[in-house]
């Protein structure tokens, strides 16, 4: 199920898989929020928008199909597919001690060597390691133009994310920072308004973008600085900052040691 937000994380990676197997000569089919443009020869099966409920919802538009593909990536929080019985990869992307979604039997991955120790902990049962994730790494190569002096917080405009504590880390150490970040169609907007009025001075609230001003903003950063305020198991961001050159400042929490390596600080 995708957002409305305009940049995304798991709906990029979600379309390059769709596009890949669709090039391939697979029949490739996948559902996605209505307005939401599939790669070339791919079907579009348009569901809710929003997150773990909207997914219920939508659960009745593609259920009697699931029985019709050979595979099923299932990226969906309530793993739907192996719910109604159909051999899936299910992956798994938060954390079981902040989300304890119903979880399948088999063929589950998990992103980080964290998120496979924290299924074995709470499940009691393995996981694979997805060792490689692939992209069209041509999105995110680091750009001729110079790297600025600003830093850049990018994600959803939500407590646990820290746009909040990122501008407070940046108004404390006097540096400029472009804040990014969007919210789900229907979602509560303090928040997101209580950000953007602290957005003075050296301290810019872009809002929603796209992927191609959220990749720029990337390639031109200082580095991006994520206070994350939860535990998390991997972080598409920062990836994607990487692969633009980007050095990623975050916390020593969750998997995110793992996932930066050397090209961040913890």
């Amino acid at each position: 199920v995708g957002t409305s937000m305009k940049y995304q994380g798991c709906e990029r990676l979600a379309y390059e898989y769709a596009e890949s197997f669709a090039q391939l000569g697979h029949s490739v089919a996948m559902t996605a929020c209505s307005g939401s443009k599939p790669p070339d020869g791919v079907e579009l099966i348009e569901v809710e928008q929003g997150g773990a409920e909207a997914e219920v919802k939508s659960l009745p538009a593609y259920k009697d199909r699931l029985k019709e593909f050979d595979v099923v990536y299932d990226l969906s929080h309530l793993h739907a597919a192996a719910q109604q019985g159909v051999p899936a990869i299910s992956i798994f992307w938060h954390d079981p001690v902040l989300a304890l979604y119903p979880e399948p039997k088999q063929n589950i991955v998990g992103i980080s060597q964290y998120a496979v120790r924290q299924f074995q902990r709470y499940y009691k049962q393995p996981a694979l390691h997805l060792d490689i994730i692939e992209v069209d790494a041509k999105l995110y190569c680091p750009s001729s133009e110079p790297v600025t002096d600003r830093y850049l917080f990018v994600g959803k405009m939500s407590v646990e994310k820290g746009a909040l504590e990122a501008i407070r880390i940046a108004r404390k150490t006097g540096v400029e920072l472009d804040v990014v970040g969007g919210l789900i169609d229907g979602e509560a907007n303090r928040y997101s308004k209580l950000v953007e009025e602290c957005c003075t001075g050296r301290i810019k609230f872009w809002g929603n973008v796209t992927d191609e001003e959220k990749i720029k903003l990337m390639q031109t950063a200082k580095a991006i600085i994520y206070p994350v305020g939860q535990l998390e198991i991997h972080s598409h961001k920062s990836v994607e900052a990487m692969l633009c050159g980007c050095p990623v400042i975050t916390w020593d929490c969750g998997a995110l040691r793992e996932v930066i390596g050397t090209g961040g600080a913890a």
